[in-house]
């Protein structure tokens, strides 16, 4: 069974900076900082450590 937990950041750090992410809303042409970062990790089983699943940057207000 897989468990996924989800938290909305101001910044982030590794391993989470070395994923490539998926930006959501009004993208600047030079990428820039998003106002917002939506982690997402995951683990296959309860005794299982959590790993980095998807990044979001999110754009906007």
């Amino acid at each position: 069974m897989r468990e996924y937990q989800v938290a909305i950041r101001r910044t982030i750090e590794r391993p989470w900076t070395n994923m490539e992410p998926l930006r959501l809303g009004g993208v600047p042409k030079g990428l820039g900082t998003p106002n917002f970062s939506c982690t997402v990790s995951c683990k296959e089983e309860p005794y299982l450590e959590e790993e980095p699943y998807l990044l979001l940057c999110l754009y906007g207000s």
